[in-house]
């Protein structure tokens, strides 16, 4: 069964301001602490996104590090992107869409997890786990933007 979530939240920047912020591979770490590593391996720039850009993510969870290869399969600039797993464990799939607010941009992050075998038996525990991580990304990317002197 597949791990499905989607979190939305207002964050008081342009639209522009936030897409650049957040499809900049540079800023990974400010936002997404769980990841131990986050690079451009192949495609555009690290500081945006364009489709067929691969990135890795290095993560450790439960003391198990894995590394997942994602490759931009969606790429609207200023819009939404969605990325898709071509390697590693499981498969993924994400977007991120940005809409201008009267306040700002509603940046809203919608995930598809499909765990490999025998780490099924541990879905319900993930599942928690990734959304409770997802969630709390899109409130530091908040903060972070909204704390930064323009």
């Amino acid at each position: 069964m597949p791990i499905q979530c989607e979190h939305s939240i207002v964050i008081e920047r342009p639209v522009e301001t936030v897409y650049t912020f957040v499809s900049d591979v540079s800023n990974a770490p400010r936002w997404m602490p769980w990841a131990d590593e986050t690079s451009v391996i192949s495609g555009s720039k690290p500081s945006s996104v364009a489709e067929g850009q691969r990135r890795r993510i290095k993560q450790t969870d439960f003391g198990v590090q894995s590394e997942t290869i994602i490759e931009a399969i969606e790429v609207e600039p200023g819009r939404h992107y969605t990325f898709e797993s071509v390697e590693g464990p499981g498969t993924f799939r994400g977007t991120y869409r940005f809409e201008p607010t009267r306040n700002g941009t509603r940046l809203t992050r919608s995930y598809r997890v499909v765990l490999p075998g025998l780490a099924r038996v541990m879905e319900p525990i993930m599942a928690r786990r990734m959304k409770r991580r997802w969630r709390t990304d899109l409130k530091r990317i908040k903060k972070t933007l909204e704390n930064d002197t323009e």
